[in-house]
């Protein structure tokens, strides 16, 4: 059974391993186990199997994977029954991978505007920020705030295409003015 890439510390949804009885007699189980290098990241959910198992019957094992570090994960499903009349163990592989959780990466481009003197009292042309979403997971962007000596001197236009959220590998543009309310540098 093969998990594929899962978020570090989660559990994925169980994945079934399907035993099947073909002999001519019932199939006596006498263990159902987990082992292996990372048998602790692997765990058995729920089984439709018994202590025996009907000639032509099958049942299920359910396995959760839970990787704990960006990794590969190996480990063995066995289980041990009386197949042949010999006993035997039977085997499923179980492989995943830990990776880096979904998570935004947000920038904003330039990092600072400059704008010219301006008449007291009068707004200029906008100037364009972008704001980047380069992660793998949704922007939540709450608002946009100005800060600084004289935050109240600079504003962002309705023009600004920003919402409330921001999709991965995706941008949009803040539009600031400058509206000062007084002489001198304003910052």
């Amino acid at each position: 059974l093969n998990f594929g890439s899962v978020s570090e510390n989660t559990t994925t949804s169980a994945m079934n391993a399907t035993l099947k009885n073909t002999g001519t007699g019932p199939l006596t189980i006498s263990q159902i186990v987990i082992g292996g290098t990372n048998a602790s990241n692997f765990a058995e959910s729920t089984t439709t199997c018994g202590a025996s198992l009907a000639v032509n019957a099958s049942c299920t094992i359910s396995i959760t994977f839970s990787p704990t570090a960006i990794a590969s994960y190996t480990a063995n499903l066995h289980v041990i029954d009386n197949s042949n009349n010999t006993g035997s163990t039977q085997t499923v592989t179980l492989s995943g991978s830990g990776v880096v959780p979904p998570a935004p990466v947000a920038s904003a481009a330039p990092g600072s505007l400059t704008f010219a003197s301006q008449t007291v009292g009068t707004t200029s042309a906008a100037q364009s920020v972008t704001l980047s979403n380069t992660g793998n997971a949704t922007l939540n962007i709450s608002g946009v705030t100005f800060t600084g000596t004289n935050p109240s001197d600079f504003a962002q236009r309705a023009s600004s295409n920003c919402g409330t959220t921001l999709a991965a590998s995706s941008s949009c543009t803040v539009y600031v003015t400058f509206d000062p309310t007084a002489a001198g540098s304003r910052g």
